[in-house]
C-alpha cells in the first residue's frame, strides 16, 4: 500500500550491520589477546627451558 518495502529492507541491513559491528570487535580483541598471552608463555617456556631466567 505505502511501498516501504526497500525502507524496511535498509532498516533491517542497518540495524544487523550496527548489532554485528560489537560482537567483530570482541572477536578480533579477544583473538588478539589470546595471542599475546600464548606467545608469552611459550617465551617463559623456552626460556626456562634453556636455563635463562625470565
Amino acid at each position: 500500500m505505502f511501498d516501504a518495502q526497500i525502507y524496511v529492507a535498509d532498516l533491517v541491513e542497518i540495524t544487523i550491520v550496527l548489532e554485528m559491528a560489537p560482537m567483530i570487535t570482541a572477536i578480533i580483541l579477544a583473538d588478539r589477546c589470546g595471542a599475546f598471552w600464548s606467545s608469552m608463555t611459550l617465551e617463559k617456556n623456552v626460556a626456562t627451558a634453556i636455563g635463562k631466567r625470565y
